[in-house]
């Protein structure tokens, strides 16, 4: 099988795991991808597409199993992807956002401001060369949103959470020209959640802070659960749905905490159970969703003995 036939079928396995969430099929992309990379002339113009597909496999498959190894190497070999790619290549637009949220990725784990500062310049390059409201332009809004989020949490500069809210509403705008089967759709939808959530508890935050009564700014949080609630419905045999469940859920409990509203906890609950229903055995993230729904049933009315049957696992 030559080069170019291992990347294509590499790509076939790979978007049926982004549709099945199974983990044998990504793996048997990425080795695929490796082959290609590693049977592919120096000076093969396509290597460099090779790389792009290996390096996000390998992240994939970081965000699934936690392997630090992939990740250092979905870095590796990001950088590789950008620099055998001339200036004046479209695809270069590509790899250069890609690496900034693998770079984003990386802080995320270590900590390191080198990662963040790195990727934030990565991401703000690859804007300048997007043609405006592009499918690609939605993605890299949608990333630089998060990375702006995360450079909120260090700061605690409200203008850092400002601006990551305008660059999730600019992907969002951006969303009118990604297809609605588009894998990438709910997860833009995600980070516009997280934006807008962030920004709530921002604001409920200060409100607290200065000692008065508490004027909690409820239009950001319902706005949240509006851009969580469209994920949802577009997500169903998603990977990204357990995700997308996860976060409607936490929202739905915010606003019923605010509102003291039953039918807000029950849909949260809902929605908590189905995001361990739909996690794959494998998932790093089971124990964090089965944690999460335990805690949860435990402080709600009457529902101890269903906590205690969903930390069983845990213990």
């Amino acid at each position: 099988m030559t080069e170019d036939k291992r990347n294509d079928r590499g790509a076939d396995l790979h978007r049926t795991y982004l549709a099945t969430g199974d983990l044998t099929l990504l793996d048997q992309a990425v080795e695929l991808f490796r082959s290609a990379v590693a049977e592919a002339p120096a000076d093969d113009p396509r290597r460099a597409a090779y790389l792009s597909n290996l390096a996000v496999g390998l992240s994939d498959r970081y965000e699934r199993t936690g392997t630090e190894r992939d990740l250092d190497e979905t870095i590796e070999t990001g950088w590789k992807a950008v620099r055998s790619t001339p200036s004046e290549s479209p695809d270069r637009i590509t790899y250069l956002g890609n690496l900034g949220v693998f770079l984003s990725d990386r802080y995320d784990r270590s900590g390191d401001l080198y990662d963040l500062d790195t990727a934030f310049d990565l991401l703000t390059e690859s804007l300048e060369y997007m043609e405006p409201g592009s499918s690609d332009t939605a993605r890299a809004y949608s990333n630089l949103s998060t990375l702006l989020i995360n450079w909120y949490e260090r700061s605690r500069r409200s203008d850092a959470l400002d601006t990551a809210i305008q660059a999730a509403e600019a992907a969002e705008a951006a969303l009118e020209n990604t297809p609605k089967g588009d894998e990438e759709f709910p997860g833009h939808l995600i980070n516009l959640g997280n934006a807008r959530r962030m920004r709530y508890e921002h604001l409920a935050a200060q409100d607290l802070a200065a000692d008065g009564e508490p004027a909690i700014e409820i239009t950001a949080l319902l706005l949240a659960i509006a851009a969580y609630e469209r994920a949802a419905e577009l997500s169903t045999g998603s990977w990204l749905r357990p995700k997308v469940l996860t976060n409607l859920g936490n929202v739905l409990l915010d606003k019923s905490a605010v509102l003291n509203s039953e039918d807000d906890y029950a849909r949260a609950i809902t929605c908590l159970r189905e995001a361990v229903e739909v996690t794959p055995p494998s998932s790093t993230d089971l124990v964090s969703w089965l944690n999460n729904l335990a805690t949860t049933l435990r402080f709600g009315a009457g529902e101890s003995a269903e906590a205690v049957r969903f930390l069983s696992p845990l213990l």
